[in-house]
């Protein structure tokens, strides 16, 4: 199932999309499986960080177990945005 989110950014920052990702695993039904979260902007990235992570990619790959995302304590999904301002996509596909 392929979801699409819309996303205006108003500054270069991080913006958690954790619970839209998370709500397009639970309206998806899949239970044990594999979620992608990806950016098709070559001055965008996804992120998954906790307070020392630092790392950035264009996709992120998650675990689904039990229905829920397989993420640490701490760890939360982040559009990573470079520029000052703009309108933005993102995708989230759940096998």
């Amino acid at each position: 199932m392929l979801f699409k989110f819309d996303l205006q950014t108003n500054c270069s920052g991080l913006t958690d999309i954790t619970s839209e990702v998370s709500e397009a695993v639970s309206e998806s039904g899949v239970y044990d499986g594999i979620c992608v979260v990806f950016c098709p902007h070559t001055t965008a990235s996804i992120m998954i960080k906790c307070d020392a992570d630092v790392k950035a990619n264009t996709s992120e790959t998650v675990i689904i177990a039990g229905g829920k995302l397989l993420l640490g304590k701490h760890q939360r999904i982040y559009f990573c945005e470079r520029n000052e301002s703009e309108s933005r996509q993102f995708f989230v596909k759940v096998i």
